[in-house]
Order: C-alpha cells, then structure tokens, then sequence
C-alpha cells in the first residue's frame, strides 16, 4: 500500500493555515488576565491547544486527499470451452472419457491458474443453468464469444475440446479476433468414413401460390456405398395421413457420390404443407437419421392483384409495377385509362396515378369501387382535376386553382403509428429528389394520418405529402406528387438496391388492402413455422366493449399435434396483454385453441404452426480435426487427442510465460472523511476548554 497526500491549492497555503492558527492563538490570549496567577506554562499551553485546532480545521477547508495505490496479483486465465453438441453426445463411451479426463485437467490446473469453462453448441453457456439444445453447432460463435469477454484479461490460454463439425456460422479459423495467448484445441469425435446415405440439403420456396407448380430440389451424398441403389421419396402429410408424391431409383457408383434431383410439386393445399424426403436404407448403413429431412411449404390462396390505372402514359407507372412485382404477394397490371381498361372488379387494389383528370372524371369507375369496396392509392400529380380530386376522396384537399408546378421533398412525420418504417427507409427518404405536383394549399382530412410532410425548397410545411385515411371501412392513401421514378433512380445510384422504395410501396398496399380484426379476443404468433430449437412464444389481447385492452380474466391455451396429444398451458397477465412461453416443442404440424370468459361470455380463438427438425447434427459425424487445427495453428496453440489432457496440463504448468500480472488500484479519499481527525480536534478544544475551567474559573 503506498499513499500520498495531494492538496488542490499550492503547498504554501500550509502556512497560511498555520499562520491563521498562530494569529487566532494570540489574539486570544495575548492580553487574556485571568490566569495571571496560574502556572506560567497554562496560557502558553492553551494558546497551542487552540493554534493547533484551529490550523487542522484550515487545513480540512483545504480539501486533502490521500491517495493510496494497492497492489494486487492475479493468475492467468486458462479459459476451457467444451462442444455440448450432440454430434459430441452420440459417442457415449468417448463423453465419459471426456468428462473424466477434463476433470483431472481442472484439478490440476486449477491450483496454478484461474479456470473459467463454458459450454457451446448452437449457442455459448457460461454454466449448466443456461440451456443449450445441442441441435447445431457454430465454433464461430464460441470463438467471437471468447474473444469478446476475456481480450482484457489476463488469458494464460484458450482450451477448445469439440469434434471440429460445425453446421452453423463460418470457419472458425476465419473468425475476426486475435487472441495473444496460445489456443489449443482437443480433437474428439471419430474421423473414419463410414457407410452413409445422406439428404444433403432440399432447396425449395417458403411460399407457394394455390394452383401454382413449385419446384423442391435434393442433394444426395454418399459415403462408402458405391455399387448399392436407393430409393427416394417424396411425401406430402395433410394432417390425415402421408401422401406418396414421386419417387425415383439412385445408383450409387462411387464411394464418395453426390447426385441432386428435382421434383416439380403442385401446389394443390392450402396453408403450411409438410413434405418428407427419405432415402431407402442400404445394407451395413451406420445412420438411418441423416436420410430423411422434412420442409415446410406455406401455400397462400392467391396473390393480391393490383391495377396501376393512369390518365397518361408515365415512368412512374412502370417503376411502380416494377417494384411490386418484386414481391410474391402482389401481382400488377398497369393499364390507361379508356375504353380499353381492365375490368376494375377483378382487382384487389388500385393506384390512380393523375387521376380523376380534366378529360376522365372515374364516375362508372369510382361506382364499382365503392360497391366492391376497392382500396384506392391515388397519386396526385400535375394532371389532376383539383375540384374532382377533393370531391372523390377525404384524405386530404388541395385548395387553390393554379396550374402552376410545385415540388416537394418528403420530411418524416412525428407520431405516425400505422406501420412502421425500416432505419434505412427513414435515413434516405429525406436525401430522394423532388417530387412534383400542383401549387397550392394541401389540408389533411380530420382523421387522417400523414406519413410525410412536404418540404418546399428546403422549408419544412405542415401540407402532407403522403397521407392515410378510412372512409366507410374503405381505407385509401394520397402521396401528393409525381416522380417516383426518381426516386428509384436516385435510391440504385447510391446504395445498389431498391429495398426502401420496394418497401414503401409494399406496406402502403399491405395497409390499405388489410382487413380491421374486430375481434375482442386475439392470439398472436410471430411466424407459423418454427425451428425444433426455437421457443414457441404467443402473445394474447382482450378488448372491452370500449376496445380498451385489458387482462382481468384468465387465459387458457391448448396445443395438439397431429397424433391428437394435448398441452396444456395458462397464459401470464404482462401489462394489460398476456404472453405465453410454450417451450421448444417436437417437429410437426400443431393446432392450438385459447379461451377465456368475459361477462359470462365465452370467448376462443384458433389457429395452427409447425415446426420443422434442424437434424444438422445428424448429418455430418465425420470428426473434421483440419478445423480445429487450422484453429491451434492460427493462435499460436496445437492440437491434442482426449487421452493427452493430463500432457496438456503439464505443459500449462511449466509454460514459463503464464505468469500472474500484477494489477495497480488508486483510490483517493479526502482527509474530512477519516473520522479520526474530528476526535484530534475535538480532543485539542476540550483540553483547552478543562484548562480554562480548572485554571481560570471559565
């Protein structure tokens, strides 16, 4: 421990103190009579008594502080990462052997250094309370993990015990660390090459369209087969059963073979289908699992068909389809309008770009959009009839009868909650060109919601730009201005992708073609198809009769899968919703029903997901030990077998550069705070205040 004493002020100011105490001292007693007839030692006693008090007390006004530097040692940190995957598990034999070799290597260790052992597989557990599945292995992961809480340390070394298989991430060798203590790596796992059929992978769309053909593709190895002949499969199950869909012969005429086949499939069911790719068993095979894999298709009933109707012939009219079509969901048609205009019936959503207009007023068209309840995204540009326009439509009115040309850039509006926009969107919509429309006064409609505002030559208006609003449960949208077109020209010139102006787009139609659920009683699910290593989470919401949500009462879920066994779960009240954790469940195809009573009334709501098995680390249980020293190599480590754990730790032992640091803590106090000196100073006072007493009848 050393300490020194460090004063804000300049030393000198020591005297100062001591001359405020000296002065304070004679002042008091210089001419100070009553202990004339005192011993001559009294008064010169207490005038010191009271110089030295008060000096300690000018002293505190100064602010000491001691500061006190403390020497601490630390050993090294022989950090230990152990593969909990289950291509690591299968070798019951082997993960006995591991466990006991691993324990003496702690032991022995552990007297030397400081040990810190984490467990990795698809994820990284730092202790055995943190769950890990074993589904997938990612090495790379490990790697970041360690490298990105222990780099400050003082690592002695890093110890990796895994087969080298991963199925997950990249190579860890290639991983973006740098470690300076030496990493070795402990090779488990068997490299021989054994006997196998394997379903490599199976490449196919997540979503089809009803009446559509899709294609699946399959990519089969095999290891040490040459001569035998396999049996694929394509099933298809419907809940009621298995359906056989095609099927076709493989020879296999080498030991290390690789063939793909494609299958074209119709997609004839709609929802989440489940299709089962299997290859038929050869003789003397080591694994039966890695030959099948299960996808999941999600048919949708039709796409929305979109029309870009236009009073003329326009670039905006083209970027528009192109955009859209870029989406599986949509499906666009742009057309004039005329004689010669598709039947409006037939679609889903319509954009009217410069429309109505001086020459076309949309009357027989506006009809069939109100009887069949048409979302319309009107685009109003410099063509448009004003008085028409504000007459047709309540999202906003333009005021003003110029034919004058205005443009307005987009300027993100605060407080719009409609949908959400991506951080890329909102940091380049305000950097895209200008767009065009009419001069004059644009006013939003009572209960509409802007998304944009105008920007006029750089000024920020409150006159909307892109606007929302819900007129007799037909929801419509106005973006004021032409020349979308620029602003996908703009968009690809600087970032080489078009995915903001797609996505606009996108979630304008996806708004105005959605249906309001006026349900009191939802079940939500993020997505319909899992992974058998992800948490199936649902959230639930009640509305009252004010559809102001609420979760008084309680809330019950029941999951069945596809043999009828049921789960049954208690949803948890979370602010006013609810939210349920149902674990990670078995692949398959679930139903799931929730239910709860509110004034008497019984309330349920239904649904269904699926869930598909990963099965990564069945494929691949062939040990990859050039992985893992490519690993050692790269860090300056070496590689070992299982059975030279008790070399390791001698060679941890003896390693001359695994030495403890030495670690300098400073603390500073200030002297007012050490409570000693106040009982210094109350001692001083109060030898002097007896003196005055005894002495001087005081």
């Amino acid at each position: 421990m050393i300490e020194n004493i460090s004063l804000p002020y300049p030393w000198w100011f020591l005297f100062l103190a001591l001359a405020a105490g000296l002065l304070y001292a004679y002042l008091l007693y210089n001419k100070e009579h009553k202990f004339a007839d005192a011993f001559g030692w009294v008064k010169p006693t207490m005038a010191v008594l009271r110089a030295l008090a008060v000096m300690l007390i000018c002293i505190l006004l100064l602010g000491p502080v001691i500061k006190s530097v403390k020497e601490e040692q630390k050993d090294p940190i022989i950090v230990i990462a152990e593969d909990n995957s289950k291509s690591v598990f299968s070798n019951v034999k082997q993960q006995k052997e591991v466990k006991e070799a691993l324990a003496s290597l702690i032991s022995k260790v552990g007297n030397k250094f400081e040990v810190s052992k984490l467990n990795f597989a698809e994820d990284v557990a730092i202790d055995t309370t943190e769950k890990i599945s074993g589904n997938a292995t990612n090495i790379e992961k490990a790697v970041q993990y360690i490298y990105d809480n222990y780099a400050d340390q003082n690592v002695g070394a890093v110890i990796m015990l895994s087969d080298g298989i991963f199925n997950e991430g990249g190579h860890p060798a290639y991983a973006p660390v740098k470690f300076n203590a030496p990493f070795y790596t402990v090779a488990l796992g068997d490299t021989s090459i054994r006997k196998d059929l394997i379903v490599k992978n199976v490449l196919s769309n997540r979503i089809a369209y009803l009446g559509d053909q899709f294609p699946i593709q399959v990519d089969i190895g095999a290891s040490s087969c040459s001569g035998a002949t396999t049996k694929l499969k394509l099933e298809k199950s419907d809940g009621i059963g298995r359906q056989l869909i095609a099927e076709q012969n493989i020879n296999i005429n080498q030991n290390d073979f690789f063939t793909t086949v494609q299958f074209l499939v119709d997609a004839n069911q709609t929802g989440i289908v489940r299709y089962t790719i299997s290859l038929s068993q050869v003789a003397g095979e080591v694994s039966l699992i890695n030959n099948k894999k299960e996808i999941y298709i999600e048919v949708l009933d039709g796409r929305q068909n979109v029309l870009i109707l236009g009073n003329a012939p326009h670039p905006d009219m083209a970027v528009i389809n192109q955009l859209i079509s870029n989406h599986k969901n949509y499906k666009a048609t742009t057309a004039l309008i005329g004689p010669d205009k598709p039947n409006i019936a037939d679609f889903d959503v319509v954009i009217m770009h410069n429309l109505p207009s001086d020459q076309y007023d949309l009357a027989s068209e506006l009809t069939i959009i109100k009887n069949k309840k048409i979302p319309v995204v009107f685009i109003a540009g410099t063509q448009i009839n004003q008085s028409r326009f504000n007459l047709i439509q309540d999202v906003l009115k333009i005021k003003g009868n110029s034919r004058t040309n205005e443009e307005a850039e987009a300027s993100i509006a605060s407080g719009f909650d409609l949908f959400t926009l991506s951080d890329e969107l909102k940091s380049r919509v305000g950097k895209f060109p200008p767009l065009l429309n009419l001069f004059g006064n644009y006013e939003n409609g009572a209960t509409s919601k802007v998304l944009f505002f105008q920007k006029i030559k750089k000024i920020p208006t409150k006159y909307p730009l892109l606007s929302f609003n819900e007129q007799n449960g037909i929801k419509n949208a106005v973006l004021a201005g032409e020349g979308l077109w620029k602003w996908r020209l703009t968009e690809f010139a600087s970032y080489q992708n078009n995915e903001s102006c797609e996505e606009l787009l996108n979630k304008i139609i996806q708004l105005v073609t959605v249906k309001d659920d006026k349900r009191k009683f939802k079940v939500n699910l993020p997505k319909q198809l899992f992974k058998d290593n992800e948490n199936i989470i649902f959230d639930a919401q009640l509305y009252n009769d004010a559809y102001e949500m609420i979760n008084d009462p309680e809330v019950f879920l029941s999951i069945k899968d596809e043999n009828k066994k049921e789960y049954k779960f208690t949803f948890t009240k979370n602010g006013n919703y609810y939210v349920l954790d149902a674990g990670q469940i078995p692949s398959g195809t679930y139903r799931y029903h929730a239910s709860t009573m509110y004034k008497g009334q019984s309330l349920v709501f239904d649904g269904k997901f699926s869930v598909e098995a990963l099965q990564l680390e069945a494929y691949d249980l062939t040990a990859r030990h050039d992985v893992l020293k490519a690993l050692s190599d790269k860090f300056n480590g070496k590689m070992y077998v299982i059975n030279q754990l008790n070399q390791l730790a001698e060679d941890l032992i003896k390693n001359p550069s695994l030495k403890p640091s030495i670690f300098l803590t400073t603390h500073s106090k200030a002297i007012i705070h050490y409570k000693w000196l106040f009982f210094i100073i109350l001692l001083l006072l109060s030898g002097e205040w007896f003196m005055r007493r005894y002495f001087g009848s005081y």
